[in-house]
């Protein structure tokens, strides 16, 4: 009986550690950059950049990553355009010190829509550009 219930214990454990190396390899997705609108009506843009230097870019990354697929990325940046003019400087995050680095490095900030510019009217552009090792 004793048995049993050992096997169960560690199966139960070996099932444990393995839904917890997927869950982690999910959450290792660290290398990116979005924007989001602010709600409800939409008076500013706010950007985001995150790279982790040692997370190799999958096969359908999304994010605008898809040249990188199979490459890790040493530094991430975002920035925001309007009228073919830069509303928002380039947004750099920390560089990743090399293919083993596990630490996140992020950045964001923010930038008025263009109905709160008073006149520069225009449609807002979130642009991206990623370093690769």
């Amino acid at each position: 009986m004793n048995r049993k219930i050992t096997a169960s214990i560690l199966a139960a454990a070996a099932a444990l550690c393995s839904f917890g190396s997927i869950s982690a390899l999910a959450d290792s997705t660290n290398t990116k950059c979005w924007s989001v609108e602010s709600k409800p009506i939409g008076l500013y843009y706010t950007g985001y950049a995150r790279v982790q230097g040692a997370y190799k870019i999958p096969s359908n990354p999304g994010y605008g990553l898809q040249n990188y697929v199979g490459k890790n990325i040493k530094q991430a940046c975002f920035w925001y355009e309007r009228n073919g003019k830069t509303v928002l400087k380039k947004q750099w995050t920390a560089a990743a010190a090399s293919t083993r680095d596990y630490n996140i490095y992020s950045t964001s900030a923010k930038c008025k829509d263009a109905w709160l510019t008073f006149g520069k009217k225009g449609t807002t552009y979130f642009k991206k550009d990623y370093i690769p090792f």
